[in-house]
């Protein structure tokens, strides 16, 4: 669990309540799915929202970088997208790779070029 080192120790304690699921929501459903949760860790953050060139840093702990999927006949972007319309987390998202996406805070993961989504999505009704 990473969170922005600029919240104060409110949002602190309400990020930590929520992405541990102890506040309900989504986040109580995949929380019941984890053996251990690592953090929370306070880390400077760099985001830049910009569709399938998104990008997230988050220290040295996390790092992704997405790009659009491409066709691999013509080599174009494509923006295949997914309907949930129960979802759990989002009803609509675009797919796009993950040119680089690594994961160093309590454990390690690496997921470059595989599978990565950006959606919109209004959690203020949970």
């Amino acid at each position: 669990m990473v969170i922005d080192e600029k919240a104060d120790q409110a949002q602190r304690d309400g990020l930590t309540a929520i992405l541990t699921g102890k506040a309900g929501g989504p986040f109580a459903i995949l929380a019941n799915t984890l053996t251990q949760v690592h953090g929370p860790q306070f880390l400077p953050m760099e985001v830049n929202v910009n569709g399938a060139n998104s990008t997230v840093k988050a220290g040295s702990a996390v790092e992704l970088e997405m790009e659009p999927i491409k066709n691999p006949v013509t080599g174009a972007d494509a923006f295949p997208g997914v309907t949930l319309p129960q979802g759990l987390l989002y009803s609509t998202s675009t797919r796009a790779s993950s040119k680089s996406f690594r994961v160093s805070a309590g454990v390690e993961f690496e997921s470059s070029g595989k599978d990565a989504a950006f959606s919109p999505f209004d959690w203020s009704g949970s």
